[in-house]
């Protein structure tokens, strides 16, 4: 791969890294205000000096050749120095600006991403905040998202992902699904029993006296809102898998009761993620940090997302 690129190449450069940054020429136009046109232009020229293919390109996914993810790597990061030292020397001092795209689960928008994007959109006027609903990143390219909060592990190379949670869940039921149904004594009684599944878990991992069981979710009635398939399992629909610590007030107040309290659930991991070939906004970057912040009672938080925020 011929690297001997003169100072007219620089353009080519930054309007490369600009496309890998926003996931795509569309994207990276709008936000930059530069022709798509050109930027696939500068690709061109780029793959033409070097002899190489940067980029695989399709109707929905772009994605990175190897020779494009050496280069990436070995300029991503000038680029961004040379915008870090362009904001420093700049004497118009702007504040945060352009567009963040988030997903994550319903609940957790509902009872605390919206007000700390409505908090953050306030203090930062020319940022805009859009937020989708999934569990997990299976779509996390296509859809162009910047982060996402999943309860399930990416396998997705790219993505960086961080411990938000770790949390004790446990199952329950109503006590009116329990008369009528009977209560499970062992594990094995769950594939007689519906199972509500709140999420795109395909299993449930059960311990006891050190030996682990993986409870297939063929569940008669799932919804991806850990809320939801709460009110659920109160409207006597089956056994969820929910926090303990929201069991305990349930509990409390008659409407669910535990399941199987001689076995150990596996515990619920949530994860802040967000793709690490980016050449990350500023925007984006304080937000992040924002949200790992701000989630520092992380029960009190699980506890309020199986509440029905209506009642």
């Amino acid at each position: 791969m011929n690297e001997e690129l003169q100072s007219k190449n620089l353009v080519d450069i930054y309007h490369f890294c600009l496309v890998i940054e926003h996931g795509g020429f569309t994207r990276a136009s709008m936000e930059n205000k530069v022709s798509a046109a050109t930027l696939s232009r500068s690709v061109n020229k780029l793959e033409e000096k070097l002899g190489v293919k940067l980029l695989h390109r399709s109707p929905k996914v772009l994605e990175l050749t190897s020779q494009g993810e050496l280069f990436f790597r070995k300029y991503c990061y000038l680029v961004e120095r040379f915008r870090e030292v362009w904001d420093e020397l700049g004497t118009d001092c702007k504040g945060l600006t352009g567009d963040i795209y988030i997903s994550c689960p319903e609940p957790f928008a509902d009872f605390y991403l919206q007000d700390l994007a409505l908090r953050f959109m306030k203090e930062n006027p020319d940022v805009g905040i859009h937020i989708v609903f999934s569990s997990n990143t299976q779509h996390y390219l296509e859809d162009h998202i910047d982060l996402a909060i999943v309860t399930t592990p990416s396998t997705i190379p790219s993505l960086v992902q961080k411990k938000l949670f770790t949390t004790e869940l446990s199952l329950a039921a109503s006590p009116n699904y329990l008369e009528e149904f009977g209560c499970p004594i062992s594990h094995k009684d769950l594939k007689n029993h519906c199972v509500l599944a709140g999420n795109s878990m395909p299993y449930w991992e059960l311990e006891k006296n050190g030996q682990s069981f993986k409870i297939a979710v063929n569940s008669r009635y799932s919804i991806d809102s850990l809320r939801l398939v709460t009110q659920a399992a109160k409207k006597n629909m089956g056994i969820c898998l929910i926090p303990s610590s929201s069991l305990v007030q349930y509990a409390a107040r008659e409407e669910l009761k535990p399941v199987l309290t001689d076995y150990r659930c596996a515990p619920g991991v949530g994860y802040l993620v967000w793709n690490d070939r980016k050449l990350v906004p500023k925007s984006v970057v304080s937000f992040r940090e924002l949200i790992l912040e701000e989630l520092s009672d992380s029960e009190a938080f699980l506890v309020s997302v199986t509440e029905n925020k209506h009642d």
